[in-house]
């Protein structure tokens, strides 16, 4: 049995059908509010599944753009007409391989009209329609570039779930040699004392003072206005409508160890370059040495090291020594830098005394 339609109202909807089960059904209802004409149309032919016995055929039909109460959808029963506009059941849904092509052939696109007519058509040729003539232009190399993009959703880039490890106040650039970095989109995290920069395929991360010793970075490659339960439309005697979102956001993540902290070794010697222990040493941040972070004692090695300074400058001055050394008041100036130790060594003379001897 062959049915003639023309001039039938297509809706263009986002994503999901074709061969999906039913999850669980909203108790709400849901209206189509506007159907825009894109501009665009197709002819051609559509076999209703339930009904093999059916088809429609189609000769310069309009693709209209779809407006539901969620957002933008698609339509996914070309063989059927609207039947009115108001009193859709809404249902949850899911299939994947229409939000796929959804997300690339329309979401992540500037939205405008001719894409929704690519995306139309490429849901429709999925579910099994047969255009026979359209006048979107560039069709086929369009839908050859979104298929691509499919193809490569899964990837990731070359350094997900790798750890890089940089000082504070470093910088470090990471080049994605799988070339898919720019197709991430979605929602970013950025840990706290962290600056990000995406360039195309390539990933810069510089650590500042605050950042914490270890974190991590993620990427969502999908939008995230499209993560989420795809929904369908459903009004008995009408077209099937859905909403199509996805799942899975697709997530890369990168593991970030920040050195922040240098270290300060303190060398006593006395005038002939011998080690000297219990020698007192302050340091502080401040050139006047007040608020000093503490007061750090040479060993029988004559050293003290002192660790965990955050990268900076630093002032020593020596404030106890062995009775017959002087000391020395002069403040020294010592730069301390991330994951590395800085070496400051004080000398000090003897103290001078007078010898008087007497003949008898």
């Amino acid at each position: 049995m062959r049915k003639k339609l023309k001039s039938i109202v297509m809706i263009f909807v986002s994503i999901l059908l074709c061969g999906s089960n039913m999850l669980s059904t909203i108790t709400i209802k849901a209206n189509v509010t506007k159907l825009e004409d894109t501009g665009y149309w197709h002819s051609g032919q559509a076999h209703n599944p339930d009904n093999p016995a059916y088809t429609a055929w189609f000769d310069h039909q309009k693709i209209e753009k779809i407006h539901v109460e969620q957002g933008i959808g698609v339509c996914s029963e070309p063989w059927e007409v609207i039947n009115g506009w108001n009193g859709y059941t809404v249902s949850k849904i899911q299939k994947d391989d229409i939000a796929d092509i959804w997300y690339y052939a329309y979401v992540n696109t500037n939205q405008s009209k001719w894409n929704y007519a690519v995306g139309q058509l490429m849901v429709w040729e999925y579910l099994g329609y047969k255009p026979t003539d359209h006048n979107v232009p560039n069709y086929e190399k369009r839908k050859a570039e979104v298929n691509t993009a499919i193809a490569n959703m899964s990837r990731k880039p070359s350094f997900s779930g790798k750890k890089i490890t940089l000082n504070v106040g470093e910088s470090k650039t990471l080049t994605d040699t799988n070339g898919v970095l720019s197709d991430f989109k979605g929602k970013e995290t950025i840990p706290k004392g962290l600056s990000i920069k995406r360039s195309g395929n390539k990933l810069t991360i510089t650590a500042n003072a605050s950042a914490s010793e270890n974190s991590t970075y993620s990427l969502d490659k999908i939008k995230p206005e499209m993560i989420g339960q795809s929904l369908v439309h459903k009004k008995s005697g009408g077209q099937d409508i859905i909403y199509p979102l996805m799942k899975d956001p697709g997530t890369f993540k990168l593991k970030i160890q920040v050195n922040k902290y240098g270290a300060l070794k303190i060398t006593k010697q006395d005038e002939d370059g011998k080690l000297v222990p219990n020698t007192s040493f302050k340091v502080s941040k401040n050139a006047d040495m007040s608020s000093p972070i503490g007061t750090y004692k040479t060993g029988s090695d004559g050293t003290v090291t002192v660790n965990d300074l955050a990268p900076a400058t630093y002032y020593v001055q020596e404030s106890a020594v062995p009775s017959h050394l002087i000391l020395d008041k002069t403040n020294y100036k010592i730069s301390v830098s991330a994951n590395k130790t800085a070496s400051f060594t004080a000398r000090n003379e003897w103290k001078k005394g007078r010898v008087q001897i007497r003949k008898v």
